[in-house]
Order: structure tokens, then sequence, then C-alpha cells
């Protein structure tokens, strides 16, 4: 994915990077989108990328603050109200480009997901949202935590804080498994299959502050899904062991236009090179296609 121009935007004083895909005749429309949980936007989401641009869609793609090269500290910190704070400051950046159209589609996948639900809840010109394997409730996912594993995820996350006062952090692996101890995600073969995503080149390494567990473990796009006017497509497997398929299910009933399409895989099966990736572009096409020929 080389022909895109870089480009940076303003979120709450801090500098995003992001990159524009344009296709080769005028844009239909500009797919804003960005990572999932902890990850860049290359990783695992070049195919649809290119897909959306071969179709005739703007692309733009950004990193949270903290992440890659945007700025901000402490580095790679996930707080979900900040990254919705992104996600709105690329959407004003977007709407003021004139070499993209007005018409805003919302693409996330995981996190991300979950980021578009709620972006979408609060801006009425967005004018279609495809969720991908959504994170829909921190509230519902942490009563399936195991309760001695929990207690120590939030050790280290107040001892993040305790060290965070004297200018340090105290990490822990954004994704690992049973050998890794503490971590944000060690559902089985999950380690695997997001570091067979990752760019290694890229300013990235796996690890969080761990403090990063408390401000995401408070999230719950699900809570506001019913503001939502614009049309929606949300993918879900029915073999995610991070993504509860009934939030899923919830938080579309809420919705007043939603296409919800449940496949057969895993979390990471939607992504580069997984066995669904293609059919679910295939289906994400098919549903642009549809709602925004209508609303013209």
């Amino acid at each position: 994915m080389s022909n895109y121009r870089k480009l940076r935007f303003n979120s709450k004083g801090l500098q995003c990077e992001a990159a524009l895909f344009m296709p080769q005749e005028t844009p239909a429309a500009t797919v804003i989108c960005a990572p999932g949980f902890g990850a860049l936007w290359q990783f695992g989401n070049s195919s649809a990328i290119t897909a959306f641009q071969k179709a005739g869609y703007a692309v733009l793609a950004f990193n949270y603050r903290g992440f890659g090269d945007s700025e901000g500290l402490p580095r790679q910190y996930i707080n979900p109200s900040e990254q919705l704070d992104d996600w709105l400051a690329a959407i004003d950046f977007a709407t003021l480009l004139d070499s993209v159209p007005n018409t805003i589609i919302l693409w996330g996948s995981s996190l991300s997901g979950g980021h578009v639900l709620s972006a979408a809840a609060k801006v009425n010109s967005v004018n279609a949202v495809i969720a991908q394997v959504p994170h829909c409730s921190s509230r519902s996912a942490m009563q399936g935590v195991n309760k001695r594993k929990l207690l120590a995820t939030v050790m280290h996350a107040f001892v993040d804080k305790l060290v965070s006062i004297i200018g340090a952090r105290h990490r822990i692996a954004i994704v690992g498994d049973e050998h890794d101890g503490a971590c944000g995600l060690s559902y089985p073969g999950w380690k695997y299959a997001y570091l067979n995503i990752v760019d290694d080149t890229l300013n990235w390494q796996n690890a969080i502050p761990a403090s990063s567990l408390l401000t995401a473990g408070n999230y719950n796009p699900i809570d506001t899904a019913e503001q939502i006017n614009c049309p929606v497509f949300m993918a879900y497997g029915d073999q995610d062991k991070g993504i509860l398929m009934a939030d899923v299910e919830a938080t579309a009933a809420k919705i007043t236009h939603c296409e919800l399409w449940q496949f057969n895989g895993d979390h990471f099966d939607c992504y580069d090179n997984g066995k669904v990736n293609q059919l679910c572009i295939d289906k994400q096409l098919t549903f642009l296609t549809h709602h925004l020929s209508s609303q013209f």
C-alpha cells in the first residue's frame, strides 16, 4: 500500500498521522478507518482499504494519539474517550478536505468497531457505519473474566497509576497467552493471530501502560447505539472468543437501520488473509452500494 498521501490532523492539540488513499475516478464517498485494540491502521486492513479504493471510495486511515507516528504521551496508552475524540477530529478533518466528498462512512474493527458506533451516535452527518467484530460492552465482557485474573490485572493497573506519579510507566503486553502473565488480550489463539498481522518495520511494541485496562474496561458503546440514525453494517463471528455474540446482537437491536451478518469463524478471520476476509469485504461493499445509492 504505497499509493497514498501522508497527512496529519489536529485532535485536542495533538497531531495524528493519517493516510489518504484516492481512487482513480472521482470518489463516491469517504471511508474513515482506524485500527483495533493497541494496533496501527497498517495491521491487517490492507485488503479492505484496497477494495474500497478500487470500488471508487476515498479512504482516510489514521492512527490514534500515542500510536505509530501520531503525537501523544504516554505512548500506546489506550483511552476510549480520547480515541473517540480522535475519531471526531478525523471526521471534521475529512469534511474539510477539498479532494474528497462529504459523504462520510465510518469503518472500524474490534475496539474501533465500538468507536464507530459511539461516533455515529454523536455525529448526525455520518452517512453509514461498518462495524467489524465490534466491541460493544465492557460491562458484559468483564462478567466472564476469571476473578483471579481480573484481580491480578487490576493490581498491574494500579502499579502503573502509582509509578506514573514519578513519570514512569508499568507496561503489560497487548496480546499474549497463558504463559505471558497479565496482558490486554489473552484468548486462545489470539497471540499468534494478532502478531501475524503486525508489521515489524513500524513504530509499535506489544506493550501498553497497564492502566489502559481500567479505561478500556469501562467502555460500553451499546449504551448509545439507539442514537445512531444512519445505516449500520455489523459483522461478527460465531467462534469469536473476545466479542460476545449476544452483545453484538443486543446492540444491533437498538439501531433503527442495522444489517447484521454472522460468519463462521473467530475474531481475526475477517482480517487480511483470514478465511472470511474477502467475503466480509464483499458484504460491506454490497451494503454501501445499496444504502448510499438510496440516499441520493
